[in-house]
């Protein structure tokens, strides 16, 4: 069923639709940071650390990332614009650092496999699970609003885990 509207309204949703698509600033960034990622990639599997060809000869992956989210994630996320309420300013469509968790990935063929500053360190991991704990869930002791945030981020906490092969103490504390 086609819509029938003026020529001028037809015009002024199409410029909006421009602009929605246009080349922004936070596009322009992102598209640098995946050619940085990709360089990065390259010399990670030149120097023999990064291994995607066969599991018997990789080396052991450890995390980099100190914070809840990889800045690549957030983002990513930001233009997107997939972010949870839980992770935004409030009132805006902007990520806070300080609340944004990164995601959990389901693994499959063709995924590039996460680089070292994806990963977050063991101790980064312990402290987002406090964070989600003490602030997320505190915040709403019922679960009512936050049950899939939380799912979603302790299940990526285990996957960073088991990415890493970590499987110690840490592991079981978080």
């Amino acid at each position: 069923m086609a819509f029938n509207r003026a020529p001028d309204e037809e015009e002024r949703l199409k410029a909006l639709r421009r602009e929605r698509f246009s080349n922004t600033e936070g596009e322009k960034r992102f598209k640098q940071m995946v050619e940085e990622r990709a360089q990065r990639r390259q010399k990670l599997m030149e120097q023999g650390t990064f291994n995607q060809s066969s599991l018997v000869e990789a080396r052991k992956i450890a995390g980099t990332c100190t914070l809840m989210c990889p800045v690549f994630e957030r983002e990513e996320r930001e233009l997107k614009k997939s972010l949870a309420l839980q992770e935004v300013y409030p009132g805006t469509r902007q990520a806070d650092p300080a609340k944004t968790v990164k995601t959990f990935h389901r693994s499959a063929a063709g995924n590039e496999e996460p680089l070292p500053e994806d990963l977050r360190t063991p101790d980064t991991l312990i402290q987002t699970l406090d964070y989600l704990i003490n602030s997320v869930i505190a915040q709403d002791q019922t679960l009512q609003s936050c049950h899939g945030f939380v799912r979603d981020r302790t299940r990526s906490i285990r996957q960073d885990f088991t990415i890493q092969n970590i499987r110690d103490l840490r592991t079981v504390a978080a």
